[in-house]
């Protein structure tokens, strides 16, 4: 690492409000433990993050607002037995907060395999956990079959599909040791196979890959099967996918849902056009990552 590399993060870690704590915590982890220290989150001890950038992301949990999000989408199902879904569970930290709020079962979805190993390890380590979630190492996407997943060893949440210019799925990577052929499925397909007949709560964070798997996921959503989405919108993530915010906008209406602004308190906001809908994404503070904004999509009037 350069000397300005070096005084770049120092500068961040010292102007950061509570980065100098958490360094501390993970500092003091790494050396007693050999690896970062646990975030605790609904009973279910979450680790494995491979640097202090990937704890820092979410050491704090899930936001509040999306907890009482969370209970808000319990409080108001008919369902017997409330099925939620998180495509893109990274370690299981939404997960496991699903299952820790009431959910009687989780379907969790994280495609690379070195993650995926992390992810089972943390839920089976959680008696509560392991009996409710069904743990898939696979993609969801608009259609059935192989994909290259590109690695990113250093921030493993940012893992993605990779696509071309157009939005399709390509093969023949240069750099071989980064890329790992996947298994893909549809959310319609799943669900078939699953007797799933309706989910009350699905979260994706799929890096620019979510209007694909709303391609994926027609027959849920034409039937309204879907009570209530949760989805991180970052726009340059959605570029790289060969997809841009607008066209997120424009495939959640055709599907019978709109987006709405996530308030602080957890309650679903107004309906967002599409310049608030990018506008909002761009700020880059209202999700874990700090790349864009989680927002609420609902069945249309």
């Amino acid at each position: 690492m350069s000397n300005s590399s070096i005084v770049r993060n120092m500068t961040r870690l010292l102007s950061t409000s509570g980065m100098p704590v958490a360094y501390s915590r993970w500092l003091w982890s790494s050396l007693r433990h050999g690896e970062g220290p646990a975030v605790l989150c609904a009973n279910t001890d979450i680790k494995g993050w491979v640097s202090f950038s990937d704890y820092w992301d979410f050491h704090s949990g899930v936001s509040i607002a999306l907890r009482r999000l969370i209970d808000d989408s319990l409080r108001r199902t008919t369902s017997a037995v409330p099925i939620a879904m998180d495509i893109g569970a990274h370690l299981g930290l939404f997960t496991a907060e699903l299952v820790g709020r009431g959910f009687s079962k989780v379907h969790s979805f994280e495609p690379a395999a070195r993650t995926f190993a992390k992810l089972k390890a943390n839920i089976d380590s959680s008696p509560n956990a392991r009996g409710a979630v069904k743990l898939n190492c696979v993609a969801v996407g608009p259609t059935n079959g192989t994909v290259e997943l590109q690695l990113e060893p250093d921030s493993p949440a940012t893992n993605h599909v990779r696509l071309d210019s157009t939005g399709k799925t390509v093969s023949g990577s240069q750099q071989p040791d980064t890329v790992q052929l996947v298994p893909m499925t549809t959310l319609d397909c799943y669900c078939e196979e699953h007797e799933i007949r309706h989910i009350d709560f699905l979260k994706m964070d799929t890096e620019g890959l979510e209007p694909y798997v709303l391609d994926g996921a027609q027959k849920f959503l034409r039937h309204r099967r879907i009570s209530m989405i949760v989805l991180e919108v970052c726009p340059q993530a959605l570029q790289r996918a060969g997809a841009s915010v607008a066209a997120l906008h424009e495939r959640l209406l055709a599907s019978g849902y709109e987006p709405h602004e996530l308030e602080k308190d957890g309650k679903v906001g107004t309906a967002l056009t599409v310049a608030q809908l990018e506008t909002i994404s761009s700020s880059g503070h209202l999700s874990a990552c700090g790349c864009g904004a989680d927002i609420v999509s609902i069945p249309r009037p």
